[in-house]
């Protein structure tokens, strides 16, 4: 598999990170849910068929990860893609 450049941006109105390839309009989607003031439930990821295997799924929990970890708060999934990355 290789790690493709994406654009990943953060819309917390939302509670989901998007990911675009470069000369796509598909997006990957990675949702949460917070959970008081410490805890995040990251619950749903899609990645369009045009951009599977390439780790684009991947890189979107690393940087939901990244982000919730900034944020001080503990990390659970409810997504099963996503729960194989909590530790």
């Amino acid at each position: 598999m290789t790690d493709a450049a994406i654009s990943i941006q953060h819309l917390p109105a939302q509670s989901q990170f998007i990911g675009v390839l470069a000369g796509s309009q598909d997006q990957a989607l990675l949702t949460y849910q917070l959970l008081g003031d410490d805890r995040i439930n990251f619950n749903y990821s899609f990645v369009p068929p045009s951009f599977r295997g390439r780790g684009v799924a991947k890189q979107l929990v690393e940087v939901g990860f990244a982000w919730a970890t900034s944020q001080g708060r503990q990390i659970q999934a409810s997504c099963s893609y996503v729960a194989q990355f909590v530790k």
